[in-house]
């Protein structure tokens, strides 16, 4: 095979790949994956979606909510371990999903459901 097949070929397979909807992450009746891909969103999916339904780039957002962009990019990556502590994260999820019409108990939601830890109280000595 000559180097253009070999990229022709992969660029061939990325479209594909590209065009199959994303795994679902559970169990359960193909309904319920019928039902949409929001039911499966990851919090960064959801606001990127909302971002891009709005019509806007990540630097109009970052203008509107007074976030920096790379942290607009870590959110939407759902890299929340590279952000500051969690009240900074959950305002910027409030300021995000106001400002592309989402609604904010829902992103907040998905977010602390994505996040849920188990805390131990420690046992006094």
């Amino acid at each position: 095979m000559s180097g253009i097949d070999i990229k022709t070929e992969a660029r061939t397979a990325r479209a594909k790949a590209d065009s199959f909807p994303p795994p679902s992450s559970g169990p359960g009746p193909s309904s319920q994956r019928s039902r949409g891909a929001d039911t499966y969103e990851t919090v960064g999916t959801k606001l990127r979606r909302g971002r891009i339904a709005k019509e806007m780039t990540v630097s109009e957002v970052s203008r509107v909510t007074r976030i920096p962009t790379h942290t607009l990019e870590k959110i939407e990556s759902d890299l929340f371990d590279d952000l500051p502590g969690e009240v900074f994260v959950r305002g910027f999820l409030k300021a995000y999903a106001r400002a592309v019409s989402l609604s904010v108990d829902e992103v907040l939601a998905r977010y602390t459901a994505s996040r849920r830890v188990a805390w131990v109280t420690p046992i006094p000595i």
